[in-house]
């Protein structure tokens, strides 16, 4: 089990896969709120203050080459915004989680 777990991460550094991890985890912290607890998503994004810069930095893992941003800015972001998108971030958390507090324009009072 040890040469199996230690293949899946080869030429990973230790950065990376904490960076991996925390956008999983907020991933799946989105979904789970937007289905769970979804009155608390929208007095959130109600509460929510910014525009997004349509960056892709919070839809796509930081440490890899999303294929929808190109030039910096997201190819799709203009016709067609993925609902998880379109709800990033949910609060604060989000964003620490997503690692993208350095680009976010999103906050709250």
């Amino acid at each position: 089990m040890k040469e199996a777990e230690t293949s899946v991460m080869k030429g990973w550094s230790r950065k990376t896969a904490f960076i991996i991890g925390k956008s999983l985890l907020s991933s799946l912290r989105r979904r789970y709120l937007y289905y769970f607890r979804r009155d608390y998503v929208d007095s959130q994004i109600r509460s929510r203050r910014g525009d997004c810069q349509g960056c892709g930095a919070a839809c796509c893992l930081r440490t890899r080459k999303c294929f929808y941003v190109k030039d910096g800015k997201c190819s799709i972001y203009a016709t067609h915004i993925p609902r998880f998108c379109k709800i990033f971030p949910v609060d604060p958390l989000d964003i620490r989680l997503a690692s993208v507090e350095d680009v976010c324009q999103f906050h709250w009072e």
